[in-house]
C-alpha cells in the first residue's frame, strides 16, 4: 500500500494520527496484563451487547457505539465513486478535505481540532471493523496517560502497532487512503 509522505500532512494531523495509533494498543495492553486475551467475546442471545464495545477486566463491557458513530445514522458517508470531471479524484472527498483544510486554519484549541477531526472521520467510508479499531485506539490513548512503567508502556505501544496494522489491512481503509493520496496531490498543487 502506498502511503502519503508525511510532508503532505499538516503537523496537527500527524500528531493526531500518532495519538490515534497509540490509543488502540493501550486497551489491548491492559487486557494482556490482566492475562485476558484482547478478543471480542461472542454475544449470547440473553446478553444485550452494544455493536461496538471493549471489555476491560474488572470493569466489564464499555460501549463504544458513540465513538464508532453507531448512533449517528444521520451522518452520510463520503461517496468515493463520484468523479464528475473524471480526473480520478473523488469529488465529495475533495470538497470535504477543502472544508477541513479551511477549518484547520481557524482552529484555536485542541478541542476544536479534535471536533474537526471527528467530523471528518465520521464521514469517511470506513468499515465497521475500522471504526471499532479506531474507537479502541482512542480508549487506549486515554489509558496511556495513566501508564507509569516502561515495560507496560512498551506493551501498550506494541499493541497499538498491532491494531494499526489491522486497520492498514482493511480494504475500506486502503480505499480511503488511496483516495486521500489523490486529494492531497490536488490540494498541494493549488497551494
Amino acid at each position: 500500500m502506498k502511503r502519503l509522505p508525511t510532508h503532505f500532512l499538516p503537523t496537527k494531523l500527524l500528531a493526531l494520527l500518532s495519538l490515534a495509533m497509540m490509543a488502540v494498543t493501550v486497551s489491548e495492553a491492559a487486557l494482556a496484563q490482566s492475562g485476558t486475551t484482547a478478543r471480542k467475546p461472542r454475544p449470547s442471545a440473553a446478553v444485550d451487547r452494544p455493536f461496538c464495545y471493549i471489555e476491560i477486566p474488572g470493569q466489564g463491557i464499555r460501549s463504544l457505539d458513540r465513538e464508532c458513530k453507531v448512533e449517528t445514522g444521520s451522518v452520510k458517508p463520503i461517496d468515493l465513486s463520484i468523479d464528475r470531471n473524471r480526473d480520478g479524484v473523488p469529488d465529495e472527498l475533495l470538497a470535504e478535505m477543502r472544508k477541513f483544510d479551511q477549518t484547520l486554519r481557524s482552529v484555536k484549541s485542541p478541542e476544536e481540532f479534535e471536533s474537526a477531526m471527528q467530523k471528518l472521520e465520521s464521514r469517511l467510508p470506513y468499515s465497521s471493523q475500522v471504526r471499532q479499531l479506531q474507537a479502541q485506539q482512542r480508549q487506549l490513548q486515554q489509558y496511556l496517560g495513566t501508564v507509569r512503567s516502561e515495560t507496560q508502556m512498551q506493551l501498550v505501544y506494541r499493541q497499538l502497532e498491532s491494531i494499526q496494522q489491522r486497520i492498514y489491512q482493511d480494504p475500506s481503509y486502503t480505499r480511503v487512503q488511496q483516495a486521500m493520496n489523490k486529494v492531497y496531490s490536488v490540494l498541494n498543487k493549488n497551494r
